[in-house]
């Protein structure tokens, strides 16, 4: 279940969040041109006044402060995107870099003293900075037709963008531009970064490549504990830990299970029917109780990382990093950094791929058509001085010169261009990209991790149309890109790419996701947090229970959530979720987030 904090916590205080996607492929014009540096600068724009838009020159140098919430790394001194930066547009970021663990202390300080940075990327789900009027609604802005990428990019999907229904002191509007899920021509990822009981490789490999279908939870463990008793260390000497979890910053990374293992898609804390569309609770249903007993069992036979309750964001990136875990229960997005750094090291036996367990007969629905986050992305702070710089800065990244630059990087150093156009990579290319130092100096990781993103493939004419927005899900790129281990593996299980291993996915409710719906002030907030609070110190009990003594720990739990009136939040949620059918449903896009290219003005 996932973390909820109250308004502003009596002077602000809150939480964390994650990523998204689309679907259907969108017009495109029907003779691509060819490759070279022939993009097209988007016309001036339309309201005349250009009461916003700000020249972004080196002969004007400016300094933007921004504080970006990722896992990614901050740039070196002398990267050679800031570098570019500078020279074209005369912008130099400062950055602060936010774990995900100390989003809500940060985030409260600023509320209090009322002091904010420029540039904000977070994923509160609580929405604390909107709430509290730390960020600027946009709408006004956008409006304006001086700010062309953005528009197109915002106006398919208004409502969806929107923050409605919450406590928002400027009322509905756009305050956040979401870091994931605008779609422009859907293609199918090569990889997923959705949730899933991940399993090593090396522990897959051990077991003779076994069918992952019609998979259970005691499946999975079984086969983490066969593993184990055979061995104990890894190749470096590192003792072997059972399943690992994220419990200190992001505890739905284990409490989300019940809704999984029953067949629905990730609606937070609360599972939605799919012909009422009315959400309910299942922290109290024989669903958790069953999961938890799994759990309960496998800690009991030593296959349940127990640190995992105590460790910090950080730590935790660091002992999967070291390649011991052999079991994971989180969403692929959250470990990248760990993955990466095994790569480098040449250890991809002990990187990970997802599996989905349910319980019998139940069909997995771990992998959907991403959701438009709403909750994450930049956000102008309302205290800015100059806004209208602050929005040309976020327009001209959306642009797809700069797209291009942040995701593949500079033609001729980061990859090359071929006769038809397409985008590809040396092996020396593929190689650096590895090397999280060379990132460092070369990529700008943290401000691309956040920034509104045009996915699927590049729509306008000239350089890069076609080409997917990025080198991972090019299709010859990612063949290419592909390690001998990998393509061993995946042609062990028959299988082209890392999304092979998920469910194929239904097409999103129209409401979906519950999880980031603005619950309203009040009860709604203060009993699910009760629950929320209730959740988080009793499931470690409960999966560190002594032999026999689960069944009583689970009804003490029981009397606790049954204690607190639900309605009040399960009211909230469920007018939130009609409200979206009904307002969202306004949008010219589609349920999946795609839309047809409109053209740059």
């Amino acid at each position: 279940m996932k973390k909820r904090i109250l308004a502003a916590l009596l002077a602000g205080v809150m939480l964390l969040g994650l990523a998204a996607c689309g679907t259907t492929p969108a017009e495109t014009p029907a003779e691509p041109p060819a490759g070279g540096d022939t993009t097209e600068a988007p016309a001036e724009p339309t309201g005349g006044n250009w009461q916003y838009r700000v020249e972004l020159t080196p002969d004007n140098p400016v300094t933007i402060n921004t504080a970006i919430v990722t896992s990614q790394m901050a740039p070196n001194d002398g990267n050679k995107l800031s570098v570019k930066m500078a020279e074209t547009l005369g912008v130099t970021l400062n950055y602060q870099i936010i774990p995900g663990d100390q989003q809500e202390t940060i985030i409260g300080t600023w509320l209090a003293s009322g002091e904010f940075p420029e540039l904000i990327a977070q994923s509160d789900l609580n929405f604390a900075l909107i709430e509290g009027g730390g960020l600027l609604r946009l709408d006004d802005m956008i409006d304006s037709g001086e700010f062309p990428s953005i528009a197109r990019h915002v106006e398919p999907f208004r409502q969806r963008m929107s923050y409605i229904g919450g406590n928002a002191p400027d009322g509905d509007g756009i305050y956040i531009l979401p870091a994931f899920g605008r779609w422009y021509n859907y293609m199918t990822e090569t990889q997923s970064f959705g949730t899933g009981f991940f399993i090593q490789k090396a522990v897959l490999e051990w077991a003779g490549f076994p069918d992952l279908s019609n998979w259970t939870l005691e499946q999975y463990f079984d086969l983490i504990e066969g593993y184990m008793q055979e061995n104990e260390t890894d190749e470096n000497g590192n003792p072997l830990r059972g399943m690992a979890f994220e419990f200190s910053d992001r505890s739905w990374s284990l409490t989300n299970g019940p809704q999984f293992l029953a067949g629905h898609p990730n609606n937070g804390g609360v599972i939605v029917d799919p012909v009422t569309n009315i959400a309910s609770y299942y922290i109290d249903t024989d669903w958790a109780r069953r999961y938890y007993e799994i759990l309960n069992d496998a800690f009991l036979r030593g296959l349940i990382d127990v640190e995992s309750f105590t460790r910090s964001a950080d730590e935790y990136q660091s002992v999967l990093a070291s390649g011991s875990v052999l079991g994971i229960s989180d969403q692929r997005w959250a470990f990248g950094n760990a993955v990466d750094a095994l790569n480098a090291e040449g250890r991809h036996n002990r990187t990970w791929v997802p599996t989905m367990p349910t319980f019998d007969g139940i069909a997995p629905w771990y992998n959907d058509f991403p959701a438009m986050n709403t909750n994450q992305g930049f956000g102008i702070a309302s205290t800015a001085e100059n806004p209208g710089l602050l929005m040309t800065f976020l327009d001209t990244m959306l642009t797809q010169e700069w797209q291009i630059l942040l995701s593949w990087g500079i033609e001729g150093e980061d990859f090359q261009v071929d006769g038809d156009g397409m985008f590809y990579r040396t092996q020396e290319q593929r190689d650096q990209f590895h090397d999280l130092a060379w990132r460092a100096d070369n990529k700008l990781m943290a401000l691309y991790d956040q920034l509104p993103k045009i996915q699927g493939t590049f729509p306008d004419p000239g350089f890069g149309y076609g080409n997917a927005w990025s080198p991972g899900d090019q299709v010859a790129e990612f063949q290419e890109t592909l390690f001998d281990y990998d393509r061993m593996f995946l042609e062990s299980y028959g299988k082209g790419t890392w999304m092979d291993f998920v469910n194929q996915p239904p097409a999103n409710p129209p409401y979906y996701p519950a999880w980031n719906i603005a619950i309203e002030e009040g009860l709604p907030r203060i009993n699910d947090q009760l629950v929320g609070d209730l959740t988080e110190e009793w499931v470690p009990r409960l999966v560190m229970a002594p032999a026999g003594e689960f069944a009583g720990l689970w009804d003490q739990f029981m009397e606790l959530i049954a204690a607190i009136d639900h309605q009040p939040f399960l009211d909230s949620m469920n007018a939130g979720i009609q409200q979206r059918i009904e307002i969202w449903g306004k949008d010219s896009g589609d349920w999946q987030n795609t839309a047809p290219l409109a053209p740059l003005p």
